[in-house]
């Protein structure tokens, strides 16, 4: 499972995998042909304890040069979580590998108190490392003649989350919040974390990220990004909704619902389950064919998990009817779906997913709502085609088919997205599209082992949702424009006069009317080529805003001090204790000798002072009297900014419809340059050589661009 996923990742540098217990075995029989010295082995604990321990005991029979890297995760990640055969722990693999002939073993540990003090059995001290290590480690052992070892401990992603949700793990007392008006969106945080929980969120000011608080195992890695708008929140919980005026809600309107016509059984009845790991899928497969017993109908439940412990596509096939030999198999077949749920709609867009629909047969119900992809974590402005999708789905369906934002609706009602697929249900059933008594549907849900009340719930809200749903929207607070994560503005005229008032606010109208000006000569010089023209006026607004609204020391604490940033807070989290920012200050910050940049460290409550003061200093800025003017950085940003309006201005000038599509992907180059410090310092380098390589390509003269270059 973990050799295959890290195969897809070519950064990874993992050239092969093998069967259980074969682990390092190709390097055992190629190493003596090989100018390679070394290598590292992944393994798994729960292979490790099924036959991996025999792969390291070859290994040291034939004296190679290898490093086994076991990954304790505490479960048996890719078949559902469960513990591994015989409950080993770190400390137990460490003496066992010792005692097989491994000359030298480490631990690595996301928290090494918990081993601090134990000692392996037999002889030698327990050698302890935190992750922050893990590198630094690594290449200690490569040079180690001789098989080698380390036991990386952490706790799996999914396995947390899991077990917060059913109360056997304590929640987190630290979580995490991303200041979206300080993020740059560079995708730094996912690059250094991998983690799902960092999701794009599109703003006014682009594409920023935030932190799924429904996924986020509070692992706080992401932290390693270098930015600095990570704010760490002690104490806190994560607000609810306001349960008195949803209360309200529910008493009103649920005893009134409607009772919907049921779908007619004649004959099998097909439902196709399609979505992603940790929300539901199988226990949505689960509850109907539960459901079906309790209405006296035969069932079959057919489940592909995939890589769901890692968010992978999950599938459920459920068929009913009135006898078992209406149901001659367990597998639905091509064109013979019935009704779709499809809860995640990449999941449901697969070539798998679209083959089980039949135009005149098939309806479908689409949550709108779209989950990260891993393309999200690697490439920062990813994005999928979501409203393709999901015209395709409907017309896979002949538009027989019905939508709903269903992870948001349930994150406004319930504080938490793990009802969203029961809130699905509740919505279909009441469509009539369910051939299930309620009685049945309601007695298996309450027949769960784990939040029965919450989805009792939910599924009387997609019912509501299905005869009402401006209703529901307004309970969910999904008709309240939110301030921060609004989407784009439409139209250029609102983006300029955006921009315009926030560079007053940045340094003053003098700044402001710069930036208008500029924006005013790419509007005259493309209003010839009418619409064609519209791209260039944009990219000119967007990226002459961005040049020139650089995020110094005085933007970020103008930012941090803004009462706009403290309701983004509210609104996520409730009883605020004390609130860190994870900072690197360019004229206090060490080098990390590990990554070569400058380490962040936690600041407490005071700096939101500091904040305070720092931000009424804005006038210093580009001045003589601003110390942190002279920084390289600071004068690479005010050397872009002036570039840029000299290229812009020459284009402008020189415009015709022959070097029209040229002008606009200059203007928009500047939108490569994000991040901060080493970060951005790459970004621009990148810049400045595509640039030279657009300025190259033009034919004619061009002493005027080649001078603003």
């Amino acid at each position: 499972g973990c050799h295959v996923m890290a195969l897809s990742e070519p950064n990874l540098k993992t050239t092969t995998f093998s069967h259980m217990g074969g682990e390092g075995m190709q390097w055992v029989g190629a190493e003596r042909f090989s100018k390679t010295r070394h290598i590292f082995q992944n393994l798994g604990d729960g292979t490790y304890q099924h036959s991996g321990v025999l792969a390291v005991r070859a290994a040291v029979a034939a004296r190679s040069n290898i490093t086994f890297k076991v990954l304790f995760n505490d479960a048996v990640a890719m078949t559902g979580g469960q513990p591994a055969e015989g409950s080993p722990d770190p400390v137990r693999i460490v003496t066992q590998l010792r005692a097989e002939g491994v000359v030298d073993v480490r631990l690595v540990s996301d928290d090494p108190t918990k081993w601090a003090g134990q000692r392996p059995t037999g002889s030698g001290k327990l050698r302890l490392h935190h992750r922050d290590e893990l590198d630094a480690v690594q290449k200690e052992l490569r040079d180690i003649q001789g098989v080698t070892a380390i036991v990386y401990e952490q706790t799996c992603a999914t396995e947390k989350r899991r077990r917060r949700k059913r109360g056997t793990l304590a929640p987190a007392s630290r979580q995490l919040f991303i200041n979206e008006r300080v993020c740059e969106g560079c995708g730094d945080c996912a690059t250094q974390s991998s983690c799902i929980a960092i999701e794009p969120l599109p703003t006014a000011y682009g594409t920023k990220r935030r932190i799924n608080q429904s996924a986020c195992n509070t692992d706080f890695s992401c932290v390693k990004g270098f930015c600095p708008s990570f704010v760490e929140v002690e104490g806190a919980q994560r607000r609810k909704p306001d349960q008195s005026q949803i209360q309200a809600v529910e008493n009103e309107r649920f005893s009134a619902l409607p009772q919907p016509l049921a779908a007619p059984l004649s004959g099998p009845f097909n439902i196709y389950i399609a979505g992603i790991g940790g929300l539901g899928v199988l226990t949505t497969g689960a509850l109907l064919g539960s459901a079906a017993h309790l209405d006296g109908l035969a069932s079959t439940v057919l489940d592909f998990t995939g890589l769901a412990q890692k968010n992978g596509a999950v599938f459920s096939q459920v068929r009913l009817g009135q006898h078992a030999g209406q149901i001659p198999a367990v597998r639905i077949a091509d064109g013979a779906a019935d009704l779709l749920l499809a809860t995640d709609v990449v999941a449901a867009s697969s070539p798998d997913s679209l083959n089980k629909l039949a135009g005149q047969r098939s309806t479908v119900v689409i949550n709108t709502d779209l989950a990260p992809t891993a393309d999200a974590i690697t490439n920062r402005d990813a994005s999928l085609p979501a409203s393709s999708m999901i015209d395709n789905l409907l017309k896979r369906s002949d538009n027989k088919g019905f939508s709903l934002a269903a992870a948001r609706l349930a994150e406004g009602l319930f504080g938490t997205t793990v009802a969203a697929n029961t809130l699905i249900v509740g919505y279909a059933w009441q469509q009539g599209l369910l051939p299930l008594s309620q009685y049945a549907l309601q007695a298996a849900i309450d027949s769960l082992p784990f939040a029965g009340e919450l989805n009792r719930r939910a599924f009387n809200w997609g019912r509501l949702a299905a005869v009402d749903m401006t209703a529901v929207e307004l309970a969910a607070g999904l008709r309240q424009p939110l301030a921060i994560g609004a989407p784009p503005a439409r139209s250029g005229e609102d983006l300029v006069k955006l921009y315009a008032q926030e560079l007053i606010q940045y340094q003053n109208d003098a700044y402001a009317n710069r930036y208008r000006a500029l924006v005013d000569s790419a509007r005259r010089a493309s209003r010839p080529f009418g619409p064609q023209g519209e791209p260039l006026v944009r990219a000119v607004a967007v990226n002459a805003y961005k040049l020139m609204a650089y995020k110094d020391e005085y933007e970020v604490a103008r930012h941090y001090a803004s009462a706009e940033f403290m309701a983004s807070l509210a609104q996520q989290f409730s009883n605020l204790k004390k609130l860190r920012v994870w900072l690197a200050p360019p004229l206090l910050s060490r080098t990390d000798s590990r990554t070569g940049r400058p380490a962040k460290r936690r600041f407490g409550p005071w700096v939101f002072v500091a904040f305070r003061l720092l931000a009424k200093l804005k006038g210093l800025r580009g001045s003589w009297a601003d110390p942190f003017g002279y920084t390289a950085e600071r004068r690479q940003e005010r050397a872009l900014a002036a570039e840029y309006f000299a290229t812009v201005e020459r284009l402008c000038r020189e415009l015709d419809a022959s070097t029209l599509d040229r002008a606009i992907e200059l203007a928009s180059l500047p939108d490569m340059i994000r991040g901060y410090g080493p970060v951005k310092q790459a970004a621009m380098t990148r810049y400045a050589q595509r640039r030279k390589a657009l300025l190259a390509g033009k034919s004619g003269s061009e002493p005027g661009l080649s001078k603003a270059a």
